[in-house]
């Protein structure tokens, strides 16, 4: 078989694929489109049921305050694909063999295209690799660069109000943002969501910060955090105004170094979003093997080896808040 033949067959296959997917997803509310994608997925082959699950789970707590973190172990993160591009069989890569690249993804990771409630169009695939249950990713159909910056504040407005009609439609996930350097490693521009059944150690914190549970504006920083962060309550627009003030004031604070971790919360009472601030310079601690990215500024850690050590005790609260505390930047915000 000629590669041309080849390539119009993994093509026709891909379309049919796509076309089923639609038809079966679309009439369904967001979640549930989410969790079918993903049976999808699992059915293919793209990942398997049980990479959705930590093998083992650790609540770190600080024995003189209520202060807490969460670690979970995961092995098959260390072996997780660098690159799992396919198109380069069917003919030249795309966009260096981007995996976000609708062209380069495999036949079995066939991605959904949806709109947003009153925003863009994306795709929308199962993470390869998650951390979480029904982990995915909302990906740019088209190249988008992943930072903000070269774009300008309308690019961060407008990623934002789509990040937020995102959250609305998943009650009970939580959505994120990781900045370049701040965790992302894909320059391709996407969110990444997943089920957020208890509250987070930056939620815990941020509720012992405030002066008042019905304050819009909450800032987060030592002794309740290591890092600091702002969290917004309220409606959709006044939290991306703020958000978007947030992220061109720490700019122009952190110059070249800034970027940033966005994380929103999908709860009953409403979506509440958190900017931390972050330093390029600042992506990885010395000890820990992989980026701090928007789940570690939440508080909750992956670690896909030193099991012994979690069991042990030897890699408590305080060794972990420690990690965290190494992406502190070195700019203030005003």
């Amino acid at each position: 078989m000629t590669r041309p033949k080849e390539q119009r067959l993994f093509q026709d296959m891909r379309r049919q694929a796509s076309q089923t997917l639609k038809r079966h997803l679309d009439p369904l509310a967001l979640p549930a489109a989410i969790e079918r994608l993903k049976d999808w997925h699992t059915y293919t082959r793209f990942v398997a049921p049980e990479d959705f699950q930590p093998e083992k789970s650790y609540e770190l707590t600080d024995d003189s305050t209520s202060r807490y973190l969460r670690a979970e172990y995961r092995p098959k993160r260390a072996n997780r694909p660098r690159k799992f591009a396919q198109g380069a069989r069917y003919g030249a890569a795309t966009h260096n063999g981007c995996p976000l690249a609708p062209e380069n993804m495999p036949g079995n990771q066939c991605p959904y295209e949806r709109a947003v409630e009153a925003g863009g169009r994306y795709n929308i695939l199962t993470q390869i690799s998650p951390f979480g249950e029904d982990h995915s990713v909302f990906a740019s159909p088209t190249f988008a660069t992943h930072d903000w910056r070269p774009g300008g504040s309308l690019v961060l407005r407008k990623r934002l109000a789509d990040m937020y009609a995102i959250a609305r439609q998943l009650p009970g996930f939580l959505v994120f943002w990781n900045g370049w350097q701040a965790g992302a490693s894909i320059d391709w521009f996407h969110l990444q969501a997943l089920r957020n059944a208890t509250p987070t150690p930056l939620q815990r914190a941020a509720d012992a910060a405030q002066a008042s549970p019905f304050e819009a504006v909450t800032r987060i920083d030592e002794p309740f955090w290591p890092i600091p962060a702002i969290r917004f309550r309220g409606p959709g627009e006044f939290i991306v105004d703020e958000a978007v003030k947030s992220a061109l004031g720490w700019n122009a604070a952190a110059g070249e170094h800034a970027t940033e971790n966005i994380l929103m919360f999908s709860q009953p009472d409403g979506v509440s979003c958190y900017y931390v601030p972050r330093d390029r310079r600042r992506e990885r601690a010395d000890g820990l093997a992989g980026a701090i990215g928007s789940y570690e500024a939440a508080g909750v850690f992956i670690f896909s080896v030193d099991a012994e050590k979690l069991d042990a005790g030897e890699l408590g609260f305080r060794e972990v808040w420690q990690f965290l505390g190494q992406a502190r930047p070195e700019a203030r915000m005003v």
